[in-house]
């Protein structure tokens, strides 16, 4: 399986569905989040809302959910921090952070 060099989900779609309160963010990247950076679910959202498009590094398919499209991002000092993620987004409406942590 190839990942691509474009994100599979569009950055505004992603933004939108935090900003709506449609997304999750899974318990290993939470407790990533807060041994890392002392962050909580809603310093997530300030991060993934703070995303750019240059932030971007590939998409790939996940090896624990078959089928489906990680879009990953590695920001550098973004909110003070340097920063890795991914996520998809499940059954178009619900964003899901499958990873949070440091990069």
């Amino acid at each position: 399986m190839q990942g691509h060099a474009n994100p599979y989900y569009p950055l505004k779609d992603v933004k939108a569905l935090v900003r709506s309160g449609n997304w999750d963010v899974n318990e290993d990247a939470l407790d990533d989040a807060a041994t890392d950076f002392e962050w909580t679910k809603a310093d997530i959202a300030k991060t993934i809302l703070a995303l750019r498009p240059d932030h971007f590094d590939i998409s790939d398919w996940s090896r624990a959910k078959p089928g489906v499209m990680l879009d990953c991002y590695k920001a550098r000092k973004l909110r003070g921090e340097n920063v890795y993620t991914h996520f998809y987004i499940e059954n178009k409406t619900q964003l899901v952070v499958n990873s949070f942590k440091r990069l």
